[in-house]
């Protein structure tokens, strides 16, 4: 996970076997190297008026904020360090850091969790992406929200649209200052069926051998102590 030039996490497979824990660890850890960093913008080398995002997104802005966002923020209400920068006049669901030397005019870093429309993540400077319950995210076809989206067959898929801008805007701002992203976007979903969008995602990395791109897929029974009967399917 942390190998230098993985910019893409997919976290897949059952139910309860640790997706949402792996992630939510994995976004305090990014939380955490960006306030450690003396002048974040600079180093990034983007306007030092500028907030930096990292943004939670799923199928509705509500579920976004109960589930992954609540449990960063728990964590988050809890820990000297992150108190030492945090604003205390934090909007519902935004939780947002000082930056630097919190000169007036330097911009912020924003914990943020919002619906699975493309517009939640324009107009932001989103460092890293996590995008909750993927194969969830409306799918419908013969729409006309599918044209300038690089999708086929007038269908729309949410996941898709998101996943390409938030990641090409990620690129975009950051990719190039450090030969890879300081960030990462996460995939993160259960199994829906066998062409869902994440499933499709990794048979598309596995026949480009593409190596920035991390996998992890399990069973609940390949992460927990529990006994298992020996007998199995063949």
């Amino acid at each position: 996970f942390t190998t230098y030039g993985i910019i893409e996490v997919i976290l897949a497979g059952s139910q309860r076997w640790g997706k949402n824990y792996f992630a939510e660890n994995s976004c305090l850890k990014m939380l955490y190297d960006i306030l450690a960093l003396k002048k974040p913008q600079e180093y990034f080398k983007i306007s030092t008026s500028t907030d930096i995002y990292v943004a939670v997104f799923s199928i509705n802005a509500t579920k976004a904020k109960s589930e992954f966002f609540d449990g960063v923020k728990r964590v988050c209400d809890n820990s000297p360090f992150f108190n030492t920068y945090r604003v205390k006049k934090d909007l519902e669901s935004r939780v947002i850091f000082n930056l630097g030397s919190n000169e007036p005019a330097r911009g912020k870093l924003v914990f943020v969790s919002g619906n699975s429309t493309e517009l939640s993540a324009f107009g932001q400077n989103t460092i890293a992406g996590f995008l909750d319950e993927a194969n969830f995210l409306p799918d419908i076809k013969n729409s006309k929200r599918s044209r300038g989206h690089g999708q086929q067959d007038n269908q729309y898929n949410a996941a898709l649209t998101l996943y390409n801008s938030v990641l090409r805007r990620m690129k975009n701002t950051y990719g190039t200052n450090h030969g890879t992203l300081p960030g990462k976007f996460f995939i993160i979903s259960s199994q829906k069926h066998e062409k869902d969008f994440v499933n499709t995602r990794i048979e598309d990395v596995n026949k480009r051998n593409d190596k920035s791109v991390f996998v992890l897929r399990y069973a609940s029974w390949d992460t927990k102590d529990i006994q298992l009967s020996q007998n199995s399917f063949p």
